[in-house]
């Protein structure tokens, strides 16, 4: 814990062979997950969100959820999934088949110029593939005045009057309009991206470390305990530390009462300290040495 007032924390977790990590920094409605997969900053104002650590311990670990409170916004930790591009790809060739709209040959035109193209790899090239496809394209030319022409392409099809037809007028009002052929369209909207690895990995861990935590919290003494030593870590020039050797309670109230020795002032000298001197803002910083295996003088 390298601070811890109320709110306002920096909680740091090292694994044994110190090569991950992840720090937990939290102010009001606001969580920052850091470390060795990346850092990701949340932020939820509501009721129960002024401390972030409940957000972390009363959700479920709904990814989607905490990819919106993300301040950069979800698609900060979106990347391309080639396999969801594929799955858009064979639905859609899929149901032209089914519904008698696929030119002949389409499966393996398709499985040919798109899905075994090392170009799927990259996002870009695997959207132009898609967006470059076509397969027995018909269009046909159609005039108010009743004539009409059959073509290969699209851009035949729109120069048909000015080029051949040349009807002018009210008379004379064209359209084209396909009439075979297959290609993809509204791939724009299509679903292709899956929240990124790192991410998903930090939330696990910010997840894991709150438990950490709690339970370490949860095991803190409540008060001195007998055969450790206390120091004054904040200001060791008071060379000041007590050590505790049992723990009695007061006959009327049953108020623990600890006694052993008090250094102070150069001189040992016997010491009892109540439930009150525990209190955080009355022993902030007393640190127990006797834990780390140091040996009072």
């Amino acid at each position: 814990m390298h601070r811890e007032d109320g709110v306002f924390r920096h909680l740091e977790f090292t694994d044994l062979s110190g090569m991950s990590r992840i720090s937990l920094v939290t102010w009001p409605y606001n969580l920052l997950v850091t470390g060795s997969h990346g850092s990701y900053h949340f932020e939820r104002f509501g009721p129960d969100t002024e401390d972030m650590l409940n957000w972390v311990r009363g959700s479920r670990l709904n990814l989607n959820s905490w990819a919106s409170k993300l301040v950069n916004g979800r698609q900060s930790v979106e990347e391309y999934d080639r396999t969801r591009l594929e799955h858009e790809i064979r639905d859609l060739v899929a149901e032209a088949v089914q519904d008698g709209r696929a030119p002949a040959g389409l499966e393996a035109a398709v499985q040919e110029e798109i899905l075994d193209s090392h170009w799927m790899d990259d996002e870009q090239n695997a959207l132009r593939l898609v967006s470059e496809f076509q397969l027995g394209m018909r269009y046909r030319s159609e005039c108010s005045c009743g004539k009409s022409a059959d073509h290969d392409s699209y851009s035949s099809a729109t120069c048909w009057n000015l080029l051949t037809h040349k009807g002018e007028g009210d008379g004379h009002s064209v359209r084209v309009r396909q009439t075979a052929g297959f290609a993809f369209d509204d791939f724009a909207e299509w679903n292709i991206h899956k929240l990124g690895y790192h991410f998903l990995y930090q939330c696990h861990a910010a997840v894991w470390a709150v438990a950490q935590y709690d339970a370490a919290r949860a095991a803190e003494p409540a008060f001195f305990q007998p055969g450790h030593t206390y120091v004054d870590a904040e200001f060791p020039r008071a060379n000041w530390r007590f050590r505790c050797d049992s723990i009695t309670t007061r006959p009327e109230h049953g108020e623990r009462i600890a006694l052993g020795w008090r250094f102070f002032k150069d001189t040992w000298e016997p010491w009892a300290y109540g439930e009150d001197d525990w209190d955080p803002h009355l022993l902030i910083g007393h640190r127990d040495v006797s834990v780390a295996g140091e040996v009072a003088s």
